[in-house]
């Protein structure tokens, strides 16, 4: 819509929303398409994108993506992740195609977790699905005084980047890392 035309008609050509009655929405479309509601809505939150990394960041971008993967069941509804090796400073999962935003976090959870007896500890996800901006999920470890590092592989299918890509194409493997400006001692 032209300036000129929203002038005539009222309507805003950028309006803006409340951000968490969008929120409200998004949780509201997931628990609809199957994801379980109730007191933890952890899941359903890593989808919507609780916390954006910038301002303009739109938090619902992927939305589309992710409630057609769960209902033509590419990506799982329910359950936990399937733990294939723990060496307590290496863990390897299977994520059974469960919300990608969710297995990270999850991941950083445990390895912040286990770094008060170890000084590195990687966990590696395999059959995650799309885990979104992988710059969402540095600033609040790098903020505690940990470093991090995120190498991906390349998806099982093309994926389409929503902001800048009409049909889907092959991604590269993104490495994306943030190290911490404060030593931190472990004891």
């Amino acid at each position: 819509m032209s300036p000129k035309a929203s002038r005539q008609t009222g309507v805003s050509a950028n309006p803006r929303f409340d951000s968490e009655k969008l929120l409200h929405f998004g949780e509201a479309l997931f628990v609809a398409s199957g994801l379980p509601a109730g007191p933890r809505p952890r899941r359903r939150r890593s989808l919507v994108g609780r916390r954006s990394p910038g301002p303009h960041h739109p938090r619902l971008r992927l939305a589309a993506c992710y409630l057609k993967s769960l209902s033509d069941g590419t990506m799982e509804k329910h359950g936990e992740p399937e733990i294939i090796s723990d060496h307590d400073s290496a863990l390897t999962w299977n994520g059974r195609y469960l919300p990608g935003p969710w297995l990270v976090r999850r991941a950083i959870t445990l390895a912040r977790e286990r770094l008060a007896k170890h000084p590195v500890v990687t966990v590696s996800i395999q059959q995650s699905h799309h885990i979104g901006c992988l710059q969402a999920y540095l600033k609040p470890v790098t903020d505690a005084g940990f470093s991090c590092c995120f190498p991906v592989p390349i998806p099982r299918e093309p994926r389409r980047h929503a902001a800048r890509r009409r049909r889907p194409a092959i991604q590269p493997r993104p490495i994306c890392r943030r190290h911490s400006n404060q030593w931190r001692n472990p004891s």
